[in-house]
């Protein structure tokens, strides 16, 4: 059964927005990923990314997860973490070694904590 993709922002009071995707992250949904992400970005806000309802990962789910970091990076102004990975975006990570660029947690409350920290 195919699973619509959803994207859920919720604002928290600390400054950190969590994104909770749902469904797969593809070539088709990438987009739209990576359109929400960008708008978080713009806000000045950190941003927690939870992947724990991604069944699937494409290599354009991955690319844009990898812009995405790379953007708030380079813009310095604030951070990326992703939490509660998927088995099957677990395996991707630990196959790619992206734990080597990317910030990851075993949970949304893990991620908020080290951006506190990092504050």
């Amino acid at each position: 059964m195919n699973q619509a993709f959803e994207l859920e922002r919720v604002e928290r009071p600390d400054g950190i927005i969590l994104l909770r995707v749902r469904g797969r992250l593809d070539a088709v949904s990438a987009p739209r990923f990576m359109e929400e992400c960008n708008s978080i970005q713009s806000t000045g806000k950190h941003l927690v990314i939870n992947l724990s309802h991604v069944p699937f990962i494409a290599s354009a789910g991955v690319g844009a997860i990898m812009a995405v970091a790379d953007s708030y990076h380079e813009a310095g102004v604030s951070s990326v973490r992703l939490a509660s990975l998927s088995k099957a975006v677990s395996m991707v990570v630990d196959l790619l070694s992206l734990h080597e660029f990317l910030q990851v947690d075993a949970s949304e409350d893990e991620s908020c904590t080290s951006l506190k920290k990092a504050a």
